[in-house]
């Protein structure tokens, strides 16, 4: 059968509220060319743009809001990230580096953000 439509992440898929998304004050860019390629919708950043590793739990900054394969995507030197609360996203819906596998390891990159004012929660 002939696949017509496919259908891709969606930002309400992990972003469940953000203060005054008008405002702006929740949001930064970071330049594109400091994403990894690989990184998808709701990927968890360092302040360097990397994905969060293990290693890296420290310097838990972002989550990217963008999808790095929407052509018009293509197009842009820099992408927007949610840098600071308040805010709510859906914890099983987020991304992590590889080696960030095991819940104990998710809950230390989440007190991170946290401390942020974005707060990390289960949806059923």
């Amino acid at each position: 059968m002939t696949i017509v439509a496919t259908d891709r992440a969606r930002l309400s898929n992990w972003l469940k509220h953000v203060y005054d998304p008008s405002s702006g004050y929740c949001f930064e860019t970071l330049a594109k060319s400091s994403v990894p390629a690989n990184a998808v919708q709701g990927s968890v950043l360092t302040t360097a743009g990397a994905l969060v590793t293990v290693a890296t739990t420290a310097n838990t900054a972002y989550i990217l809001m963008e999808d790095l394969n929407d052509p018009a995507t293509a197009l842009k030197t820099t992408v927007l990230v949610l840098a600071r609360g308040p805010a709510k996203v859906a914890r099983q819906a987020l991304t992590f580096g590889a080696d960030v596998d095991t819940d104990v390891e998710k809950d230390a990159v989440l007190a991170v953000l946290a401390g942020k004012g974005i707060l990390a929660d289960k949806q059923f």
